[in-house]
Parts: structure tokens; sequence; C-alpha cells
């Protein structure tokens, strides 16, 4: 699942892209869950991302036939370097980039991650943007404060109004819950129950 201020950027950014073949977005979530360790890790946003970016150029990329060819035709497996390097190629072709990131906070090696995220952003390939994010964490702001990005905080009251009014248009819109309408006090605590569980953030599939 993708936050819901994700999925509406991505949205916009991904509309742009198609007006120009000079324009390319791709995206990324950590889903930190057990049973989705391919949502885990740096390499997975990296290989992800050499797919994406892929797929909006005109042929087959040079520099994914030449990465190809340094795995021995794919007997061994790319290095981080090596995807990374590729990813560079790629986005070479472009003259503006996007890439989003959803739920930072939940890569397994985001140290690792961010560190990549720091040589990324002296790419000299046309325009980057970057979009990720992030519960508050200090670590994570530490780490990216020598890029000095703007952050804008999603918490408070009016976010869990938002969230609130979600809520309720979803469990009143919701045939399969309609049983719940019958119970007031128990739909209420359904309600309360997720806005806390939330804290400032919810996804939608």
């Amino acid at each position: 699942m993708l936050s819901l201020y994700s999925s509406s950027v991505i949205e916009d950014i991904s509309h742009l892209c198609r007006t120009s073949h000079q324009q390319a977005c791709g995206y990324f979530f950590f889903d930190g869950r057990d049973a989705q360790q391919g949502l885990q890790r740096h390499e997975d946003l990296l290989r992800s991302l050499i797919w994406q970016f892929s797929q909006r150029c005109d042929g087959f990329p040079a520099a994914l036939n030449d990465l190809y060819g340094e795995c021995s035709s794919g007997v061994h497996p790319p290095s981080l370097d090596a995807l990374q390097r590729t990813l560079l190629l790629i986005l070479d072709n472009f003259r503006d980039t996007y890439v989003i990131v959803d739920a930072l906070d939940e890569c397994a090696d985001r140290i690792q991650l961010l560190n990549r995220f720091k040589e990324m952003a002296s790419w000299k390939v046309g325009k980057l943007h970057f979009l990720a994010t992030s519960r508050q964490e200090r670590e994570i702001e530490i780490r990216l404060r020598s890029l000095d990005p703007i952050s804008i905080c999603l918490e408070g009251e009016s976010v869990d109004l938002d969230i609130a009014t979600y809520l309720d248009r979803m469990l009143q819109d919701d045939e399969e819950s309609m049983a719940w309408n019958v119970d007031v006090d128990i739909r209420h605590k359904v309600k309360m129950s997720l806005l806390q569980g939330a804290q400032g953030m919810y996804d939608r599939a």
C-alpha cells in the first residue's frame, strides 16, 4: 500500500511525465512487514527504479546491456555500485526525473540508502527531483540535513481531521460493513481505534 499523500503525488507527476518523453518518474514503497522482505532493502529500490526508468527509454538502454555483460550474461548478480552506476546512465536519457520514495523509515538498511541518496544528489543528469515520506526520526533528519531538503510535517490536528473524514467515508461506503450501521457504538470504536493507530499516517491500496 502507498500512503494517500504519495499516491496523489505519484498520480500528478506521472500525468506530467506523460506529456513529454524528456520527463520520467519512478517510485518505490518500503514495506517493513515480515511478509514483504522484497520491499525492505535499498537494493530493491535501485532495481525497481532501473526497471521503471528503462520502460520510458526509447529502445533497450545500452547501460542495461552493459550491466548484463558485466555480470557474465546474468550468471552473477550485480553489485550495488553497478546498479547505481546503471541507474545513473539511464537517468541521463531524460531532462527531468522524479524519484518518489514512500515510507523511507521502513527501509531495512536505511543508513546505506541515505548515503546513496547523498551520492545521487550530486549526479549531473539534468534535473533530478527527490520526494520521500517518512515518520519523523532524528537519524534520517541528520543524514539528509546536508542536502538542505524542504521538510513538511504532516502530523497534527488538521491531518487527524482529514483521516477522520476519510474513515467516516470509507465506513459509510463499504458495503461489507453495512452491518456496523446497526450498532453506532461499535462503528465509533472501530473508527477511533484506526485513528489512534494511524499516528498521522493513513494508507490506501
